[in-house]
C-alpha cells in the first residue's frame, strides 16, 4: 500500500510529478501484490498466522511529529539540492525514508512545484525513501518476527529494492 498511498499523496500535492512517478510506482507495486499473494499461499499451506495490534493514526501528537519531521525534510532536501544537486537529493530522500515516507512525498511535490527540482530528480528522491523504508520495515520484521519470518520476506524485499533501483534511471 505504501506504493498508491504516496502516489495518491504526491498527486494531491503535484499531479505533474505524480504523473511522472505513477508507471513506476504502480511496477512496484504490482510486484508487491505478486509477492504478498505468493508468501500469502505459503503460509496458509503452512498453517502460519498471527496476530497484529494496531493502534491509533488520528492521534495529534503523530500530526504534529509528522508535520515537524516534513519541515526539517523539506529544508535538509532544499539545502541538499542547493549545495550538492540531484545527489544531495537523493540523499536527502533516502535518508528521510527512515524516518517518514509521506513528509518526503510531499517535501519532493513542493520543490518540484517551485522549480528547484526537476520531476525525474524529485521522483528518485521519493523512489529512494521508499527503498530505505523498505530496509526499515525488513529490519523491523526481522528484530519482531525473527530469522524465520525474515527468509520468508526477504527475497520478496529484494526484489522490491532492485526493481525501485532499476526504475530509477527511466
Amino acid at each position: 500500500m505504501l506504493y498508491l498511498r504516496g502516489l495518491l499523496l504526491i498527486w494531491l500535492f503535484d499531479s505533474a510529478l505524480a504523473a511522472h512517478l505513477a508507471p513506476r510506482l504502480l511496477a512496484i507495486f504490482t510486484l508487491g501484490a505478486l509477492a504478498s499473494a505468493l508468501l500469502g499461499r505459503r503460509s496458509a499451506a503452512g498453517g502460519e498466522g498471527g496476530h497484529v495490534t494496531l493502534g491509533n493514526p488520528l492521534e495529534l501528537g503523530r500530526a504534529v511529529g509528522l508535520g515537524l519531521m516534513f519541515a526539517a525534510i523539506l529544508l535538509a532536501a532544499r539545502a541538499a539540492q542547493e549545495e550538492l544537486g540531484r545527489a544531495g537529493l537523493w540523499t536527502a530522500g533516502f535518508l528521510g525514508g527512515f524516518v517518514d515516507v509521506d513528509s518526503v512525498a510531499i517535501a519532493a511535490a513542493r520543490l518540484r512545484q517551485q522549480g528547484i527540482a526537476t520531476a525525474a530528480d524529485a521522483g528518485g528522491s521519493y523512489l529512494l525513501a521508499t527503498l530505505s523504508n523498505l530496509l526499515v520495515k525488513g529490519g523491523i520484521a526481522m528484530l519482531i518476527g525473527g530469522r524465520g519470518l525474515g527468509r520468508r520476506i526477504l527475497p520478496a524485499f529484494a526484489v522490491l529494492a532492485a526493481a525501485t533501483l532499476a526504475l530509477l534511471g527511466w
